[in-house]
């Protein structure tokens, strides 16, 4: 895809990962928006326009959410590259959930400008662009700017702790922007939770024995499933796993394992748990005994009990499950 209603395709500029919140004049903070980050195409056309939605994957977004697609109307000028994000606004703050289930109050939350009537802002500064957007288009409705507060990242990394908020994005201020390239002049810095869970399995990958792990924990004496987590393995940590971690040919229950710990007694297949995990998404892990646990972060639990953006933290040795 070359161009996109008379405009250059771009990719999103992606961020790295900051660990604690900071202060410094030369940064722009905002709040990190829990949405579909999307760039939104805008032009004019006589009396009529257009608009595209183009998902950071490539996809066109505008199929999914068409009441996005009058967003045009809100162009001052001829034609616009806009950055941002769609998001569902729930009980009057960001709820991934409802943005799946298609509820709440649907928005763009617009934070970057790209192009604007036949020119190429990439390559100036981040606060030039900022001033850009700001002016380029018609705030109101389901169009919002995100705000942003320059120097002062820990009042409103509070603010988005106190909030429950996904976390804040830190952004240099004399940054250009880098299409498809992750940069550390864009720092995420998330509102993480932090939870214990077991390792109930691991998937292999490309140069690697141990790409992720799956985790679980104990729910009534049954073995869930909480989703895989690869963020946070690098080889030492992939090392340390294959010493400690035991396959086993179908997944136990908190029974079972105990079961199997005593003399004769071994895992069935035929468990609930097994059953559960039997799905063409588990097809290719190896399961393990569930004797090790693991320290994850993550930003929240799903509606469907999966977790979001986890990392891995820390591992612990072998132990009782349950």
């Amino acid at each position: 895809m070359k161009s996109i209603l008379g405009m250059p395709a771009f990719r999103p500029m992606l961020a790295e990962t900051a660990g604690e919140p900071f202060d410094d004049s030369s940064w722009l903070f905002e709040v990190k928006w829990d949405g579909y980050r999307c760039l939104l195409y805008l032009c004019r056309s006589g009396a009529g326009g257009d608009a595209y939605l183009l998902s950071r994957n490539g996809k066109n977004l505008g199929r999914y959410f068409p009441e996005l697609l009058g967003l045009w109307k809100h162009l001052k000028g001829n034609s616009a590259v806009i950055d941002g994000e769609i998001v569902a606004l729930a009980r009057g703050r960001p709820d991934f959930g409802a943005l799946r289930r298609h509820e709440g109050v649907l928005c763009y939350i617009a934070f970057d400008i790209l192009h604007l009537d036949g020119s190429n802002f990439t390559p100036a500064p981040l606060s030039e662009r900022r001033r850009r957007l700001a002016s380029a288009l018609d705030f109101s409705g389901n169009l919002v700017l995100s705000e942003g507060v320059a120097g002062r990242g820990r009042d409103l990394f509070e603010i988005a702790k106190e909030r429950d908020l996904e976390g804040i994005m830190a952004k240099f201020l004399e940054s250009p922007y880098l299409p498809g390239e992750r940069s550390r002049y864009w720092l995420k810095i998330r509102n993480g939770k932090e939870k214990w869970f077991t390792v109930l399995g691991y998937r292999k990958a490309s140069g690697s024995r141990v790409g992720s792990i799956i985790v679980g924990e104990s729910m009534q004496d049954e073995l869930v499933v909480r989703g895989a987590v690869s963020s946070g393995l690098g080889k030492e940590e992939e090392q340390r796993l294959l010493k400690l971690l035991r396959p086993v040919k179908a997944p136990l229950s908190v029974q079972e394992f105990r079961a199997s710990r005593e003399p004769g007694r071994g895992p069935r297949e035929d468990t609930p748990y097994g059953k559960a995990v039997r799905e063409r998404t588990y097809a290719d892990v190896t399961w393990v005994v569930p004797d090790v646990r693991v320290l994850v972060s993550f930003t929240e639990m799903t509606p469907d009990g999966k977790l979001r953006h986890p990392v891995l933290r820390q591992i612990e040795g072998n132990r009782r499950a349950g």
